[in-house]
């Protein structure tokens, strides 16, 4: 249960963190964001898809009311991260490539919300050259990490 806990906290952080870093901390940016919608592509392998997403743009609703989410197909197996993307999920083997084609913006340690909930050898897998551009999420049908980033 602790485990799912985690991968849900995961995925709801990392859209916070984007959310954050494009600054809606005010209230004209609120005004501004009424119209804004995330595109996030969740890993398509996880089961029930559709009831995850549900959970995601619930717990979502709750914290940032006026910004959407629209739910992208992507599969990291299948293809590059769409430019269109804000948020995606994709399996860690893909990291270092993503990050040096540029798909992967570094995200600031100091923005994770309890952070010691994260194995620490899990968020070391989020690094690369030392920077983390990801946090991790474990699939729980296949027992691996993947990854969100932004």
């Amino acid at each position: 249960m602790r485990r799912k806990y985690i991968k849900f906290l995961s995925c709801i952080m990392v859209i916070s963190l984007f959310v954050f870093s494009v600054g809606c901390g005010n209230n004209t940016q609120k005004a501004e964001n009424r119209d804004l919608t995330l595109e996030v592509a969740l890993y398509p392998y996880v089961p029930d898809i559709e009831r995850f997403q549900t959970v995601v743009r619930s717990e979502w609703a709750k914290t940032h009311p006026d910004i959407a989410l629209h739910f992208a197909d992507w599969d990291c197996y299948l293809s590059e991260p769409d430019p269109t993307l804000d948020v995606f999920v994709f399996d860690g083997i893909y990291l270092t490539s993503f990050v040096n084609e540029g798909h992967l913006l570094p995200i600031s340690e100091q923005t994770i919300q309890d952070k010691e909930n994260i194995f620490s050898f899990a968020l070391e897998g989020c690094k690369c050259d030392n920077t983390l551009y990801a946090l991790p999420q474990l699939d729980p049908r296949q027992g691996k990490y993947i990854f969100i980033c932004s």
